[in-house]
């Protein structure tokens, strides 16, 4: 860090460790300078602060140049709030740094590294609806019928194996009966159309990273100097992709540090695999672990309700969540026999609860999937009790801002078929599907 860089942080005389709160098991960890580290983190017990308190650390320390971490999350808004965490500790603009999601930072590489992989730097992503306009031309070109391979399993078996780092041609020859090899052959066709359209889905954006760095050992050295410390939040997720990006990273110096909860994964259907925490130590020799227990969130009654269940578990860290904050209301459990008794028991309550003083605006009822809220609503309209249904679809879903951006994919990456059989009729130019299937035929031809 130059001399210069100094006078960047804010006016307050005091150091990152005095400005934050931190507990001692927390401030434990991020003053640990001993490689690799790893944060069991319960929930509710400040992981975020911890992780941004150690970067915000590492620079004031001047350990590493802000330039010089590389820290993954994996949603937008946690990304968001960790430079937003990081700027207010450190006092300097995390506009430049490599804080961010997975994707948006493999991303960032390809975009400077993927010509030798055979993509230009304006290839274009694809999202869910991009690659399921793609798949189904490709399934219509091989003559599969989507009555006997549903396009989405398809597209979700083919993400499983970019999420194992497994590509078509390792499976070659390897499946067991003909629909397994039909879902090869497809993927084959998915990723050769991908490659000439000059795309990528967002499972590529990872494992082509990982296959960059095992094939251009010149250019993983190069990372390795740029990237003194990696820092993962949410471990507990990672897929073997995303684990495999880690250690290759972090294999020149080790300096890895990684936050996470064994027992708030949940999104083994999606490919993670906990086993990448459980087993850091086998993965990581020599890691420091920190275990934090103490909870901000919850209610003692929650806790003991929590640790209860959580501990029928036989595959897991040991932890046990406390709190100061006192015990609080008991945890009520109600079962029913369906989604409408359900809805129709969740009413009674608030009414009780208004009856008692209580405003309707200061009650939420959650829900984890959208087709649930049907139930509520109808119960709610006829009890006459006024709501607001909270979500809907998200910005970029909306068709008319998938259009405007496929507009702008193709004016850079002219090669981008999908994006231009979405806006060819956009507006109506009178292009029927004749004119579309003509189109297309010349375009494979030439």
């Amino acid at each position: 860090m130059t001399n210069s860089s100094r006078t960047d942080f804010r006016s307050d005389p005091r150091s990152v460790l005095d400005r934050v709160l931190l507990n001692p098991q927390q401030k434990k960890a991020v003053v640990c300078d001993a490689w690799p580290q790893l944060v069991f983190a319960g929930a509710g017990t400040g992981k975020t602060r911890v992780l941004t308190a150690k970067i915000a650390h590492l620079i004031e320390s001047r350990k590493a140049h802000p330039n010089h971490i590389f820290a993954a999350t994996f949603t937008n808004k946690a990304a968001a709030e960790m430079r937003g965490r990081v700027e207010q500790l450190a006092g300097i603009s995390c506009a430049a740094m490599w804080i961010g999601t997975f994707h948006s930072m493999c991303a960032r590489i390809l975009r400077q590294q993927g010509h030798r992989l055979g993509y230009t730097s304006s290839f274009s992503i694809y999202d869910k609806d991009d690659q399921l306009t793609l798949l189904r031309k490709i399934m219509k070109s091989l003559e599969v019928d989507e009555r006997t391979m549903q396009p989405r399993h398809a597209l979700n078996v083919i993400s499983m194996h970019k999420n194992k780092c497994v590509p078509p041609d390792e499976l070659s020859g390897t499946g067991k009966g003909y629909y397994q090899q039909e879902i090869i052959r497809v993927y084959a066709e998915y990723q050769k159309a991908l490659k000439d359209q000059q795309a990528m889905d967002f499972d590529d954006l990872i494992t082509n990273t990982v296959y960059l760095f095992r094939r251009e050992r010149a250019v993983l050295s190069r990372y390795h100097d740029m990237f003194a410390y990696i820092l993962v939040d949410e471990y507990q997720d990672t897929n073997v992709s995303q684990f495999n990006l880690v250690k290759l990273l972090a294999a020149g110096h080790g300096r890895v540090f990684v936050v996470g909860d064994d027992d708030q994964s949940i999104y083994g259907w999606r490919g993670a695999e906990v086993e990448n925490i459980l087993g850091f130590e086998d993965h990581f020799p020599g890691a420091t672990v920190f275990t934090l227990e103490e909870n901000y969130r919850s209610t003692g009654s929650i806790l003991s309700f929590a640790n209860a269940v959580i501990a029928a578990n036989p595959r897991r860290a040991p932890k046990q969540l406390w709190t100061g904050e006192g015990e609080g209301a008991n945890v009520v459990v109600a079962r029913y026999g369906d989604d409408r008794q359900e809805a129709e028991g969740t009413v009674r309550r608030v009414r009780e609860l208004s009856g008692t003083g209580h405003k309707l605006g200061d009650m939420a009822v959650l829900f984890r999937t959208n087709a649930q809220s049907r139930a509520f609503e109808e119960a709610f309209r006829k009890a006459n009790l006024p709501y607001v249904l909270v979500g809907g679809v998200s910005f970029y879903e909306r068709k008319e801002i998938k259009d405007c951006l496929a507009y702008l994919r193709l004016l850079v990456n002219p090669r981008d078929d999908v994006s231009c059989e979405r806006i060819l009729n956009v507006p109506s130019r009178g292009i029927g599907a004749k004119s579309r299937e003509g189109l297309a035929h010349t375009a494979r031809q030439t």
